[in-house]
């Protein structure tokens, strides 16, 4: 069971605490852990500005709005059809080969006539409600489209910063690489150092700077990219955060709130459940529809008009004008259409029964991925603890390696040494918490719980998320 799933994933997460930084406060999302938007202010306006501007965002409310003009459409059909139609004419009308005076009329003519449909089996009603059942499913496509969204968006907001500091790292491996190739310089200017040893150290420096600009370019185009997935102009780089923050928890991860929230969360209630049982309940529709095919229909119309009539009588030609009124009741039965019926039957079962299998299979792949997640979490905990001892173990060097310095008993190039070990074990750190940070992003959007799905009217009403 999926609630058994999430208890014994906050239950391991729970024995891992000793490790991560612990939070009294609990997360702006609402859940027992920090999303990055909850440690990432910039990030946060980032995901309501792509909820206004990103194009995928738009173009899913054009599909709404599509949708809703198609359900006008289709209702249109149960309501009176009224149509009305004039003119103006002169007419003048003799008998051929005759003497006798012409006749000649004008004037304006006009009808009006009107038409419901009385009795189709529900037909009519039916397709309406398929209309109407496609407006709830691209409004939950629309909330799926986001949430998707806002993975995408964390993901490459939490790389940009992890850039940042790799493009910092490239920098100060260029410096350094600047400093060995002057002192490298200066021993050829002095005699000491062959001629043929300067080579290295020159193409070790050009590496080192085109690496810079390499990354630097890198990061450049990955926030334009983010920009215009968000919509806003641009994002700048210098203003992102120096690292990336550590996860955190609050003390709601035990007891009653989790196993209340475990026991709330259904994965028949995810929006990919959600899209299937919509497209199963429009199957059945369909299927009734199809069933009246070869019922009979019946409806009802009345008509009224003033119009010219012609006479002759011999050598004489008169018009008058003459109103009419009809009304009637009208029977349609297609009382064989060649198996076309039959067929449209059993193509509907066969989609009924390929929805079927596409939820069965989306409920069993997703509480497959569940539980693997629950482990790869519990693993990317263990080495964000480990990634977090190596730096500290380089932080301490670089504390111990200064004070050597300033001591007179360690050299500048090992300060230099030391401090770009300190880099790298600080790059893979926040490497590791990235990697945290979007495997707990990735389970809560797997399990439906995603806090930003709260924002769209459709999905309060369908889902609960247990809080």
């Amino acid at each position: 069971m999926i609630s058994l799933r999430i208890r014994c994933l906050f239950a391991s997460a729970g024995l891992l605490l000793g490790g991560f930084a612990v939070s009294a406060d609990q997360p702006d999302s609402g859940l027992p852990i920090s999303l990055p938007e909850d440690l990432l202010p910039g990030l946060r306006i980032l995901l309501d500005s792509a909820l206004q501007e990103s194009p995928r965002i738009l173009m899913g409310r054009l599909e709404i709005e599509r949708s809703r003009a198609n359900y006008i459409t289709s209702r249109a059909a149960m309501l009176p059809s009224l149509r009305a139609d004039g003119s103006y004419s002169n007419k003048t009308s003799r008998v051929k080969d005759s003497d006798a005076p012409a006749s000649e009329s004008n004037g304006i003519y006009y009808s009006a006539g009107a038409g419901q449909p009385i009795f189709h089996w529900g037909a009519i009603k039916r397709q309406t409600d398929i209309a109407k059942l496609e407006i709830l499913f691209q409004e939950l496509n629309l909330a799926e489209a986001y949430q998707q969204l806002a993975v995408l968006i964390r993901r490459q907001y939490l790389g940009l910063i992890y850039q940042q500091m790799a493009v910092r790292n490239l920098r100060y491996a260029s410096e350094m690489a600047d400093d060995y190739l002057k002192l490298q310089e200066s021993k050829l200017e002095a005699g000491t150092l062959p001629a043929g040893s300067i080579i290295t150290p020159r193409i070790s420096a050009m590496e080192a700077r085109l690496s810079v600009e390499q990354g630097v370019e890198a990061q450049r185009y990955a926030a334009e990219t983010l920009a215009r997935l968000c919509g806003v102009k641009r994002i700048v780089v210098e203003e992102l955060p120096e690292t990336i923050p550590a996860q955190k928890f609050s003390d709601e991860v035990r007891g009653e709130y989790m196993a209340e929230l475990a026991a709330e969360t259904e994965l028949s209630n995810t929006p990919q459940a959600l899209f299937t049982q919509l497209r199963l309940d429009q199957d059945d529709l369909r299927y009734k529809i199809a069933r009246t095919n070869l019922l009979p229909k019946i409806g009802i119309s009345a008509n009224y008009g003033l119009d010219n009539t012609t006479s002759v009588n011999g050598d004489s030609v008169v018009q008058q004008a003459t109103t009419s009124f009809s009304y009637g009741v009208s029977v349609s039965w297609a009382i064989f259409d060649g198996l076309s019926t039959r067929g449209q039957k059993l193509s509907i079962l066969a989609s009924k029964r390929v929805n079927e299998r596409t939820l069965k299979t989306y409920l069993e792949d997703t509480a497959a991925a569940l539980t693997n997640l629950e482990r790869q979490i519990e693993f990317a905990g263990q080495a964000t603890n480990l990634a977090q001892m190596r730096y500290d173990l380089a932080d301490d060097a670089v504390r111990l390696t200064r004070d050597n310095f300033k001591a007179g008993v360690a050299s500048r190039n090992a300060v230099s040494g030391v401090t770009n070990n300190a880099y790298v074990a600080e790059l893979a750190l926040a490497n590791a918490r990235q990697n945290e940070l979007m495997l707990w992003t990735q389970y809560i959007s797997t399990a439906g719980l995603d806090p930003v799905l709260e924002q769209f009217p459709v999905i309060k009403e369908r889902i609960s998320h247990g809080r």
